[in-house]
């Protein structure tokens, strides 16, 4: 039973929220940007992080543009090889499945916006051991355009058929806590340590150092804050 009346949904991020992902991510990148000659490290995988993988690669090769490779062949390379490492090395992130439980036991409907292409997603989520516990997935790639701009968060409401101002969401990102401010939900946002300290989560309604932090407490203030009358 969903005991706060004004929440009635939730949309989870996926990369970097319920699953450690980004290191996989991070090294897919390297590895490919290594093989055609291209600088890549830590700090061009932050600037980029929460983007589409496409975007990403675009991103790049519009700023210093390779040769031999076309950035779709680059783009595959990369979600090849992050699946592959999905599958060997994918885990939880802390909190991840207690949070999930926690709405599933209330009855919530429980949705996933992420960056990532469908197969990416369905990779993370049978790491995850989670097949079942989503009613929408909903990928990026699917819309014209990516985090941080609010489509996919608009998209998944809309297949969930709550408004965004009903909907509580959660994100590790930059880009990512830009689209949900933008589609006008409320946000959590668990950052990475690596972006904490970056000021734009502050949009966030709340910040959070791990989703082992999210307790009925939290829930419940949310829910009192969210009944508030503008």
């Amino acid at each position: 039973m969903n005991d706060n009346g004004t929440i009635k949904a939730v949309i989870f991020d996926m990369d970097g929220l319920l699953i450690d992902s980004e290191p996989l991510w991070s090294a897919a990148l390297i590895n490919t940007f290594s093989q055609i000659g291209f600088p890549y490290g830590e700090k061009e995988f932050r600037e980029v992080q929460g983007m589409r993988i496409d975007l990403i690669v675009d991103y790049w090769y519009a700023r210093r543009p390779w040769n031999g490779y076309s950035t779709q062949e680059v783009t595959e390379r990369v979600v090849d090889r992050t699946i592959a490492l999905i599958k060997e090395r994918g885990v939880p992130k802390e909190g991840a499945m207690q949070t999930i439980a926690f709405f599933r036991q209330r009855g919530i409907p429980l949705g996933v916006a992420s960056s990532s292409p469908h197969n990416v997603i369905s990779a993370n989520i049978s790491a995850l051991d989670a097949a079942g516990c989503f009613d929408i997935v909903c990928s990026a790639e699917n819309e014209q355009q990516g985090k941080p701009h609010p489509a996919v968060y608009i998209s998944t409401a809309e297949q969930l058929g709550i408004p965004p101002h009903q909907i509580l969401v959660f994100e590790d990102s930059v880009l990512g806590v830009l689209a949900a401010k933008t589609a006008e939900t409320t946000c959590i946002c668990v950052p990475d340590e690596d972006v904490a300290a970056d000021k734009r989560l502050g949009l966030a309604d709340y910040i959070l150092p791990s989703l082992t932090e999210f307790d009925e407490a939290l829930w419940q203030e949310i829910g009192r804050l969210n009944g508030r009358p503008p």
